[in-house]
């Protein structure tokens, strides 16, 4: 995932990346809710999209310290 933030100010951008970040925790703790009730855990699918939103959430971290830098 590379994505490009548009230009904008600091603030602005800290807030898109704060947004993002919640969505995508929310988004993982509903995969994992999920896995509990309906996936089997050890599905390729789920392994993927556990993956997948963990690389997101880590490279928004990276971003996020890279702003507040």
């Amino acid at each position: 995932m590379n994505a490009t933030l548009p230009r904008t100010t600091d603030n602005t951008a800290s807030k898109l990346l704060n947004t993002v970040y919640a969505r995508l925790t929310l988004l993982e703790l509903s995969v994992n809710a999920m896995a509990d009730d309906e996936l089997d855990p050890s599905c390729q699918y789920f392994k993927i999209i556990h993956a997948e939103i963990a690389q997101a959430i880590a490279e928004l971290s990276k971003a996020q310290k890279a702003l507040n830098a």
